[in-house]
């Protein structure tokens, strides 16, 4: 992640991040933290005010650092991925962190981006698994999807990638319920006050904001029919189901809901070298995070970049991955890869 500031120095204006609350601009804040820790055993534990400033000194300063050289001088930043991708797609930065089924339909035109297809984004590594979390108050009397009609709920953050599929999926499964719309603090103040019954959450176990609202309001967990994920692959084939086992939440039963690959995308644009030397950096050194934050050593960086990858890869990345040994498959080499 130093070496990251090195680069955005030397490519101003070729790089920014969502603004946090937005999913991706917090993650990268955490992984940029886990990258400059010197005490990654702090980060294991509950946040402790007297020593809250020691530990996250390193961040502070390397965005002190690194904001001058961002995308408008760090002066304003995307409210979340469908923008991120945006300004990729446009050429008017070079890298962006986002979800492989947003990405799917950038690139393709569809969804969200219909008539707007940007085919210049290219994949260099995914790095995690999330859940759709579709999490309801208890008492809401709220059972299943389909009960959601007519019910205040929340589709996910105000600008994220998250809100706009969540209107999508239940579009297509012919649910309507009555939308709330804002922040995701805005949503937690809502469900805990009665304003809303629930919301769609992209997370992991421990997830900070279903454990924020299960600290004060009881929480049931709604999955999937074999028939909803019928229905929806028929219109977007990308989404792939995955099992929630028992227990990743309070009270919650196994569940059949959509997985989400995040993954990091260059514009096809960048140098091959430089992609190949990024891919290649994170990958060396992932064992060093994993030591900061223990759930990533579940993660194969390169087996789940080569089996859950919606979009062509970048070569300098194909490169990198064919070295180690990684069959990458066909379908993902861009058209600009040498003898495609």
């Amino acid at each position: 992640i130093r070496g990251f500031a090195d680069w955005a120095e030397a490519n101003p204006g070729r790089f920014t991040y969502p603004q946090p609350p937005a999913f991706h601009g917090t993650t990268f804040l955490k992984q940029a933290l886990i990258g400059l820790t010197d005490n990654p055993e702090a980060l294991q534990h509950p946040v402790d005010p007297t020593t809250f400033d020691r530990v996250t000194e390193p961040l502070w300063a390397f965005l002190d650092r690194l904001h001058p050289h961002l995308w408008r001088q760090g002066r304003a930043f995307p409210h979340g991925g469908p923008e991120l991708i945006q300004l990729l797609g446009d050429g008017e930065i070079d890298i962006a962190i986002n979800n492989m089924d947003v990405v799917y339909e950038a690139y393709h035109g569809l969804g969200n981006y219909q008539g707007n297809p940007h085919p210049n984004l290219r994949n260099l590594w995914n790095y995690a698994v999330s859940y759709h979390i579709y999490a309801v108050r208890e008492d809401s009397g709220v059972k299943s999807l389909e009960d959601l009609t007519g019910k205040k709920f929340m589709p996910g953050g105000r600008g994220t990638a998250a809100e706009l599929q969540t209107q999508q999926i239940f579009e297509i499964l012919g649910i309507q319920p009555d939308y709330y719309f804002g922040s995701l603090e805005d949503g937690i103040d809502a469900i805990k006050n009665r304003e809303a019954i629930g919301l769609l959450k992209i997370g992991s176990a421990n997830d900070s904001t279903i454990v924020n609202i299960e600290t004060s309001v009881p929480l049931v967990y709604l999955g999937l029919t074999d028939e909803q994920i019928r229905k929806v692959q028929e219109v977007l084939a990308y989404l792939k189901p995955i099992k929630m086992p028992a227990g990743t939440f309070r009270n919650q039963q196994e569940l059949t809901t959509w997985a989400v690959t995040n993954g990091v995308m260059a514009h096809k644009d960048m140098p091959e070298e430089v992609a190949y030397n990024i891919v290649k950096a994170i990958n060396e050194h992932y064992d060093d995070q994993a030591e900061a934050f223990p759930s990533l050593k579940q993660i194969n960086i390169p087996e789940l970049t080569a089996n859950n990858t919606s979009i062509p890869m970048h070569p300098g990345a194909i490169k990198y991955f064919e070295e180690i040994g990684v069959q990458i498959p066909k379908e993902l080499y861009p058209p600009e890869y040498p003898g495609n």
